[in-house]
């Protein structure tokens, strides 16, 4: 009698066992399907991958010609393409924000189509793209970002920098780029990243309560829905290096993600430094929000002509467009301006073929010393309430 008990009890034990094994299996086969390990051999991502809108009720029938609407890499140009057949709509069932914007102007147009070739129309071909990090919303991956690998602009094993910035809670593009090597400073501030114990995060991953702006300064906003209010905290972008000791050293990737915030950080501060001379990628999440805007007071011809004026900026900083891709993940996803249809959000990844050489930094203290000199001083200001 005993006996019999004793074996159902190994049997039960052997059956809970396994059930758990499989459940591992399932919830981290993620990691090794979507992300290389970089311990080996690195694995190359040679084009996009193809992208299946199914499950947003996004039908679009993929095509070989390159569209707003898809993901992209440069591509020797099809002959006879035009810019018509470029912007032209592909948008079945998926929802479009706002009264649709129209205007008799044909120069409106005309610069409206600037603007898409513009976000739209990479210019380098990068032959070993890497996808890193993101997650599963909606059955759908968000959050991922692309690096370019090729000789002379991939980051370098073992010494790279990588900035993050508007992270949110998604740490896995940082993850995995420490796990490539690089020491990745990681950068967003909300009352919850107060939170964080930043001696306990990864190996090679330093965070910071800042946030990205045009000067020093703390900026209070009040929530109507919590009926709260927190103070934030900005940095410019060359003041954070001066304090991390990189002033004068290269940003092997630039990983930019700030809610709208880009065209004026850069316009203000950014391009007036040199430090886009000396990164090798930028990885950024575009917003073109203003044109959802009901009633737009703004003209559109001067909207598109201002967004495309950082565009313009990134180039004359020695930067080209290698890959693009809509980021369909949003409330809006879609606005319809003079008859095209065009996503709000953007994810694109420029590079620098030219980057000047700068200098390795020299720590005389630990590094998460220098990531603590980033965060506010006031930390009475820095509450919630």
């Amino acid at each position: 009698m005993k006996r019999n008990l004793l074996n159902q009890l190994m049997a039960m034990t052997l059956l809970v066992s396994i059930y758990a094994l499989f459940n591992v299996v399932i919830h981290t086969s993620w990691l090794l399907k979507d992300y290389p390990v970089f311990d080996n051999d690195i694995h190359y991502l040679e084009s996009p991958p193809p992208v299946s809108f199914g499950y947003l009720d996004f039908s679009v029938k993929l095509e070989e010609e390159e569209s707003h609407l898809m993901p992209s890499k440069a591509r020797p140009p099809k002959p006879g393409m035009t810019t018509e057949e470029t912007v032209k709509e592909k948008t079945n069932g998926l929802r479009v924000g706002g009264e649709e914007i129209k205007s008799p102007n044909e120069k409106s147009t005309e610069q409206l189509k600037i603007l898409l070739d513009a976000i739209t129309k990479p210019t380098y071909f990068c032959s070993k793209m890497l996808n890193q990090g993101g997650r599963t919303c909606k059955l759908v991956p968000d959050g991922d970002k692309k690096v370019c690998m090729d000789e002379g602009i991939g980051p370098k094993r073992d010494s790279c920098i990588v900035y993050s910035i508007g992270i949110g809670h998604d740490f896995s593009y940082d993850f995995f780029m420490t796990k490539y090597g690089c020491n990745v400073f990681s950068m967003d501030h909300d009352y919850l990243h107060s939170f964080y114990d930043t001696n306990r995060m990864y190996k090679r991953l330093y965070m910071a309560s800042v946030r990205l702006g045009t000067m020093i300064e703390y900026r209070t906003v009040h929530d109507n829905i919590e009926n709260s209010t927190f103070t934030y905290f900005y940095r410019p972008l060359d003041n954070i290096m001066y304090i991390l000791h990189h002033e004068n050293a290269n940003l092997d990737v630039l990983k930019i993600d700030i809610e709208g915030d880009e065209f004026h950080v850069f316009e203000d501060s950014i391009f007036k430094t040199d430090i886009l001379e000396r990164t090798r990628q930028l990885s950024i999440e575009i917003h073109l929000e203003k044109f959802l805007v009901k009633n737009a007071t703004e003209d559109i011809e001067a909207l598109a002509r201002n967004y495309t004026r950082f565009f313009v900026g990134l180039k004359s900083h020695g930067f080209e467009l290698a890959y693009y891709e809509p980021n369909i993940i949003t409330p809006v996803p879609l606005v319809k301006v003079l008859g095209i249809n065009f996503p709000v959000c953007f994810e694109q990844l420029w590079v620098n073929r030219n980057v000047r050489p700068g200098e390795m930094p020299v720590y005389e203290k630990p590094i998460r010393h220098y990531v603590k000199q980033l965060e506010p001083k006031d930390k009475h200001l820095i509450q919630s309430q």
